[in-house]
């Protein structure tokens, strides 16, 4: 077996200073690519938390066209049912601004 010279082999305090700096690199880069997940993750929630809000903004708004096209065709028969219609509105809690 060959030995190599001491000069080659190099000291086991230089090896160990290599190592540590190694490892002290490879910690950071962890550090940051953890950091980097933790970016991801947040923005990932956010991006659900605005898409369920906006799933509920648009159904709510859908609720309420919905309400108001439905007063719009009650409104058209006013002239047709009289004051009955407005009593019936008014005790199911419609609340109307009306002037024939």
């Amino acid at each position: 077996m060959i030995q190599k010279e001491p000069e080659e082999q190099g000291t086991g305090i230089e090896q160990g200073i290599n190592e540590t700096e190694d490892t002290k690199e490879l910690k950071q880069a962890l550090a940051e690519e953890k950091e980097k997940a933790e970016n991801y993750l947040a923005n990932w929630q956010r991006a659900q938390a605005d898409f369920i809000n906006y799933k509920r903004r648009t159904e709510q708004e859908k609720d309420e066209l919905s309400k108001f096209a439905n007063l719009v065709l009650m409104l058209s028969f006013l002239p047709v049912f009289g004051l009955k219609s407005v009593s019936w509105l008014r005790r199911n809690k419609y609340h109307l601004v009306y002037s024939p």
